[in-house]
Parts: structure tokens; C-alpha cells; sequence
């Protein structure tokens, strides 16, 4: 059976947001955040994952984060990415 290919909300493919990727779009050096959230109220403790809107590796499950914006505190970027 034929499958169709995953599409990000711009309609690309990953071969299509490849091939449109341009590094040097973006300021370097490029600074990232990554948030580990748990729950406690549960017998087993449990942590916070989404899954990825964008390529690569759309549709598949994540940490919540992120891209730093220029002047941008990492606190402030963290705050930001957890309320998206």
C-alpha cells in the first residue's frame, strides 16, 4: 500500500524543506533550549513530550523546545517554547 509522504504546514515534504533549508538564513552561532517538565501528582512520575510540527522528523515525539531569537535570554526562549 502506497504512503503518502508527511507534509509540514507549509505543504513541504522533507525532501521539499531540505532543499528549501538555507543555514546561513539563520544567525549563528545557533542556540537552542530544551525543557525537561515532570508531574509528580502520579504513582509514576510523568514528562512532558510533543510532537514535532515541523521536518525533520515530523509527527514524531519530542521535548518541548526550541530555537534562542538574537537578544534573547535563554530563561525568557524556555518560558516561550513551553507556552507554545
Amino acid at each position: 500500500m502506497y504512503e503518502r509522504p508527511l507534509r509540514n504546514q507549509a505543504g513541504q515534504t522533507l525532501e521539499e524543506f531540505l532543499a528549501a533549508y538555507r543555514p546561513k538564513d539563520y544567525p549563528h552561532p545557533s542556540v537552542t533550549v530544551d525543557l525537561l517538565v515532570f508531574s509528580l501528582e502520579k504513582e509514576q512520575p510523568e514528562l512532558l513530550m510533543i510532537r514535532r510540527g515541523n521536518h525533520p522528523c515530523l509527527g514524531c515525539w519530542a521535548l518541548p523546545g526550541g530555537f534562542v531569537e538574537p537578544q534573547e535570554f535563554v530563561e525568557a526562549a524556555a518560558a516561550r517554547e513551553l507556552k507554545e
